[in-house]
């Protein structure tokens, strides 16, 4: 998710493969991502995969999909699939999928997931927990320089305003 957030670009209008839907192009992490998930999928290592697979790796990637749409998704991706998908084709499709996010909205999910309370602040406690979650385990003195680092109002959190600026700025930084 935070990922996600992170990765955002400007949609852009594309007509490969004949559809005229925006799409965003892949950051590296997240072209890496989707191959990696691609190549878990594809077990007979064929290099393709059938509109039920399509189906479940858009899905485990975080992007709900109902299995009627995939074969008009895959369609729109490439007009003379057969029901089959290949990774340049998947990539195109997670570029449209990347390009309907709303950066903001992503944005609040991220932060949402480091304050499960619901304070609206992201405290060293939250950090620890995040940072055990991941197997990360950072010292407290780590996890205190990260809350001061973006802590601009100096209240001893991130409020969501900080957390949004912080996020903005890593966006910018990315393109």
């Amino acid at each position: 998710m935070i990922r996600r957030a992170e990765g955002l670009r400007t949609p852009r209008k594309s007509m490969a493969g004949g559809g005229s839907e925006a799409r965003v192009p892949l950051t590296a992490e997240q072209k890496k991502e989707v191959d990696e998930a691609f190549g878990l999928f594809d077990y007979a290592k064929t290099g393709v995969l059938g509109l039920h697979e399509v189906k479940v790796l858009i899905r485990s990637l975080g992007f709900p999909v109902r299995r009627a749409e995939v074969p008009l998704i895959v369609h729109r991706a490439n007009p003379d699939s057969d029901g089959e998908v290949d990774l340049p084709t998947f990539r195109l499709i997670m570029e449209t999928r990347y390009a309907k996010l709303d950066p903001e909205e992503e944005i609040k999910k991220a932060f949402r997931l480091f304050d499960i309370e619901g304070t609206g602040k992201i405290t060293v406690q939250n950090l620890r927990r995040v940072s055990k979650e991941l197997g990360d385990n950072l010292g407290e003195r780590e996890l205190q320089a990260m809350i001061d680092e973006f802590d601009k109002n100096l209240d001893g959190s991130v409020s969501l305003d900080e957390f949004v600026y912080i996020m903005n700025e890593q966006r910018k930084i990315e393109s």
